[in-house]
């Protein structure tokens, strides 16, 4: 599912100035998922029970799109109360009738 989503390479660039290119690589596991119906954070090794929620803010902008999301704690009411590690984000664009990751901000 991955690679259908996927550009072949994913340019990493620098999350508080999205101009300074990082580098490039092929593009890894996803570390946003969907565990029961809440966007969690989904870390290598663990079971996805133990998985920390995300705060996610979604941006649309024409053919582009950025995922802004940080791990975080919530109240009962559904609130944010602390967010947790540095955030991080995705920018997807819309080629050829699919939203493909293009790059990854760290």
């Amino acid at each position: 599912m991955r690679a259908a989503y996927s550009a072949p390479t994913v340019e990493v660039r620098d999350i508080k100035d999205p101009a300074k290119l990082l580098g490039s690589e092929q593009p890894g596991p996803f570390r946003i998922a969907i565990v029961d119906n809440q966007w969690s954070y989904n870390e290598p090794g663990k079971d996805a029970g133990q998985f920390a929620r995300v705060k996610m803010d979604r941006t649309l902008n024409g053919d582009r799109m950025r995922v802004d999301f940080v791990k975080a704690e919530f109240s009962p009411d559904e609130e944010v109360t602390k967010t947790l590690g540095k955030p991080e984000a995705y920018v997807f664009e819309f080629k050829q009738g699919c939203w493909q990751l293009t790059q990854q901000l760290r």
